[in-house]
């Protein structure tokens, strides 16, 4: 939950990405996100 957020280094939230995936409010440039499989596609250009 976001009230007990740590980051996105931590083994907790990178275990929730792998279970479900990015959402909107990831920040898609960061690369453990990008290379899960993310429900959402990253633009070519910003």
């Amino acid at each position: 939950a976001f009230d007990e957020h740590k980051g996105y280094g931590t083994a907790q939230h990178r275990l929730a990405l792998a279970e479900h995936g990015a959402s909107v409010l990831h920040r898609l440039s960061f690369r453990p996100v990008v290379t899960r499989d993310t429900k959402y596609e990253i633009p070519d250009t910003v």
